[in-house]
């Protein structure tokens, strides 16, 4: 089987069980961040995170391919830890979690020049949102451990 039979199978299974490639992404990352922290995923829609740590860490996981934008992160006031999952399209592999709290993911929206910014949606519950690259996060994260290093 070529490479273009077996996307076209795995697009009709996703298809199938109602689930896009999206969900598939998020749920490879998720499954992964379970192992990683030793946690426990949380209830199915859960709002605001996806599973609490050893610690009793509330984690919002998001899983993205790097060139893409983190997403909208909402309900910001009911997590711990935002952790960052890159799923690297050529290798198949995930990277292991970036992490930020919400203090300091809200710190980095508000740095000049960053393509970190707020979105404010106007839904029901008239919650804000927040968004940024992950190319953002990932540097936020970084320059944050090496503060951190030479404390």
């Amino acid at each position: 089987m070529d490479k273009r039979d077996a996307l076209k199978q795995i697009a009709a299974i996703l298809t199938s069980i109602d689930c896009d490639i999206n969900n598939l992404q998020g749920f490879a990352g998720e499954e992964h961040a379970v192992e990683y922290y030793d946690g426990e995923l949380a209830p199915t829609n859960q709002e605001g995170y996806d599973l609490i740590d050893k610690q009793g860490r509330r984690i919002q996981v998001k899983t993205r391919i790097l060139t893409s934008d983190v997403d909208a992160i909402g309900h910001i006031d009911k997590i711990d830890v935002i952790a960052l999952i890159v799923y690297d399209k050529h290798t198949g592999l995930l990277s292991d979690p970036y992490e930020l709290t919400p203090k300091e993911f809200l710190e980095a929206t508000k740095i000049k020049g960053s393509l970190a910014h707020r979105i404010r949606k106007h839904n029901t519950k008239g919650n804000e949102q927040y968004s940024m690259t992950v190319k953002d996060f990932i540097r936020n994260v970084k320059e944050r451990t090496s503060n951190e290093a030479c404390l």
